[in-house]
């Protein structure tokens, strides 16, 4: 059953690739094998990493520890904008096994993982929260336990302070359903718990958040992330 699984998916790749010839969405070379990523392997394969276990880079008071799996440049650009912005949620699987590598100290003895989340208008109109499929990699629970409650700017175009302003107040914990605000507090209460979100830049978001979770009861809060950008001056 799989040699004919595999054989037929050879076929469906070869009649992709002659008839549609869809490019890498990295270095625009026609992919070999298009149904298995929207990326090729050679792209893959020179994705600028950190060390394992590399401190992300930022202080933040409520995330006693952060990791990211690299710098936000190339290939790893080019991957998490295929992700966040053209639909191509399969990215996110293929993103996981390196959030466990560079991230299995900051995953290590935690009780679940938390996406940062979307406003609900965004995320609708979007169809999906990238940071909640990253963080459906890791092998640990997920707790939807918080919600945006503001719909905040993007944050691309905002120095430090403006982005800091503007995911000020801008989350809280629950979701929408009456009565979750408590539930999230009963099973945050005394836990470690690890926000996933794409990309990492002044911490902000990180750290509205991470105050949020404190505050509902978590004992500790940490931070795992695709990528780092450095802030453009």
């Amino acid at each position: 059953m799989n040699v004919r699984r595999h054989g037929l998916v050879a076929v469906c790749d070869g009649v992709l690739s002659a008839l549609l010839a869809p490019a890498c969405l990295s270095c625009e070379v026609v992919l070999d094998a298009p149904t298995a990523s929207p990326v090729c392997e050679r792209c893959w394969a020179r994705l600028t990493r950190f060390p394992p276990g590399a401190n992300a880079g930022h202080a933040l008071a409520s995330i006693s520890a952060a990791s990211t799996i690299g710098p936000f440049d190339g290939v790893l650009r080019d991957v998490i904008h295929g992700l966040k912005f053209q639909g191509r949620r399969t990215l996110a699987a293929r993103l996981g096994p390196f959030l466990l590598e560079t991230g299995a100290s900051v995953l290590a003895g935690s009780d679940a993982v938390v996406p940062v989340p979307l406003h609900p208008w965004r995320q609708w109109t979007r169809g999906y929260n990238q940071a909640a499929l990253l963080a459906r990699t890791l092998g640990l629970p997920v707790w939807d336990v918080l919600k945006r409650i503001r719909a905040t700017s993007s944050q691309s175009q905002l120095d430090a302070q403006s982005r800091r302003r503007n995911v000020r107040d801008a989350f809280a914990e629950g979701t929408w359903w009456p009565g979750s605000a408590g539930a999230a507090r009963r099973r945050l209460n005394g836990r470690v718990v690890v926000l996933v979100d794409d990309v990492l830049t002044t911490g902000a978001t990180l750290e509205a958040c991470g105050r949020v979770l404190r505050e509902a009861g978590a004992r500790e809060v940490r931070a795992l992330t695709a990528a780092r950008a450095e802030l453009r001056s």
